[in-house]
């Protein structure tokens, strides 16, 4: 069979069978709580689907304006499975070990963040996978960071997450955006966190400079110097290694002229 003969193909079917599972067993519970039997049988399932999710997206609305959390909580959990952001609980993780909001924090949505932080996720929850144990501690922060996702990343900030927060290798959600060359997110958490974040080092001993110098982001370094001046560029990883050094080891001939500029 074609399905056996092509792994894309036969991905493309399962999800394809998944989805129409899932539309058809939303069809039957909105029949179950009331919808007009006769209607729904002429209506195809994915425009029932859509006018189930309004139906939870307007019970959502009129939670929230009551003074008990927990109304919201369940309309919000209900919505974040119905939209496939979470399987069953808050407190899950998927085959990489991330709980949903971290997960989502790769996706750049941010209702997608607001409705799981309102289902109850917990903003701090961090990954923690004995398959991939370098993203250990990595949080939904760390990964809009890495991305470049800033409204995701304001929304998170907002919401409580702590920008100091580290990896188990000592990451911040600062390094990685550094690292990434990701500008605005590094000059809006440059500001958030000021010099502590920014003269914050992983546990090899490399700032956010090292990491932008050694990838060659001239930008971020303006951005990280402009509130971190030359006690960062003075900062030295294990090795003894220089922000300048790595910038003319790896010929980044523009940062390492913003670094000789700024005194480093």
């Amino acid at each position: 069979e074609w399905y056996n003969e092509d792994d894309g193909q036969y991905e493309g079917a399962m999800k394809e069978a998944m989805q129409l599972k899932k539309m058809a067993l939303g069809k039957f519970q909105h029949w179950l709580e009331g919808a007009n039997a006769v209607a729904l049988a002429t209506e195809p399932m994915h425009v029932v689907r859509r006018k189930a999710l309004a139906e939870l997206h307007r019970r959502l609305k009129d939670a929230q304006r009551l003074p008990v959390s927990e109304g919201v909580r369940a309309v919000a959990l209900e919505l974040c499975t119905e939209l496939g952001l979470l399987v069953k609980s808050v407190d899950e993780t998927n085959e990489e070990g991330e709980p949903p909001l971290v997960a989502a924090g790769s996706g750049g949505n941010v209702w997608a963040l607001e409705l799981l932080l309102a289902a109850g996720c917990e903003v701090g929850s961090a990954s923690h996978s004995a398959v991939h144990p370098s993203h250990n501690g990595w949080t939904a922060l760390h990964r809009a960071a890495l991305l470049g996702h800033k409204e995701s990343v304001a929304c998170l900030v907002e919401a409580g997450a702590d920008v100091h927060a580290k990896t188990e290798a000592g990451e911040t959600c600062l390094t990685v955006a550094a690292g990434a060359g990701q500008s605005e997110v590094v000059k809006y958490l440059a500001e958030k966190g000021g010099v502590e974040l920014v003269l914050a080092v992983d546990s090899e001993g490399r700032s956010c400079a090292f990491l932008a110098a050694r990838e060659g982001h001239d930008e971020v370094l303006r951005v990280l110097i402009e509130v971190g001046g030359t006690e960062l560029l003075m900062l030295r990883e294990k090795g003894g290694r220089s922000c300048a050094w790595i910038a003319s080891r790896e010929g980044r001939t523009e940062a390492l002229r913003v670094l000789i500029e700024a005194g480093g």
